[in-house]
């Protein structure tokens, strides 16, 4: 049977948020856009549409925290990985209804999916402490990437998308900062 909401087809509410993570705080909108369940085409959140400028001041405060991060030791990259996977893990079956009421896929593929991207977050856990300093050379033109990019995906994020665009960057100890966004899908 289907849920009559999100909130009740979930075991805790808690990782189920409006707004956007902006800062060390949580950021409404003056707007928001709906997302809805493909099986029923009703509303089952409404998210924060956030604008130009709210998503400029996002890149910003990630660029400012990525100054004091670049220089964080290999070791303790590692934990904070291995502690956002076991979150991942921890709320799997919540995160995999999400994607289930959100996209219709099955609950169950949905859950494998959650599991491979906590997967990815492992695995650049455990080779983040490799990290020799060793640079394989190149033909082509060195460039040192030191910058801030932003990317939009849908309300909910595919998990594995998205573990494979922050991850490497935070375990690698990679010279840029990351903002993600939300965004309307495309009627």
């Amino acid at each position: 049977m289907h849920p009559p909401s999100i909130e009740e087809a979930l075991q805790g509410s808690s990782i189920l948020h409006d707004k956007s993570f902006v800062g060390g705080e949580w950021v409404g909108s003056n707007s928001t856009f709906p997302v809805c369940d493909p099986a029923t085409d009703k509303v089952i959140a409404n998210v924060a549409n956030l604008t130009i400028k709210d998503f400029t001041t996002a890149i910003e405060h990630a660029h400012t925290a990525f100054k004091a991060f670049k220089t964080t030791q290999e070791t303790a990259r590692a934990k904070m990985l291995h502690a956002w996977a076991a979150l991942i893990r921890q709320h799997a079956k919540d995160l995999g209804v999400i994607l289930t009421m959100e996209n219709g896929k099955t609950l169950a593929e949905a859950e494998a999916e959650v599991e491979y991207g906590a997967s990815f977050i492992t695995w650049f856990a455990e080779e983040v402490v490799r990290s020799y300093g060793d640079v394989i050379p190149s033909r082509h033109l060195q460039h040192e990437y030191r910058y801030s990019s932003a990317y939009r995906s849908l309300w909910h994020y595919y998990p594995v998308e998205f573990s494979h665009r922050y991850d490497h960057a935070e375990a690698c100890t990679c010279n840029c900062s990351r903002v993600y966004s939300s965004c309307q899908a495309a009627q």
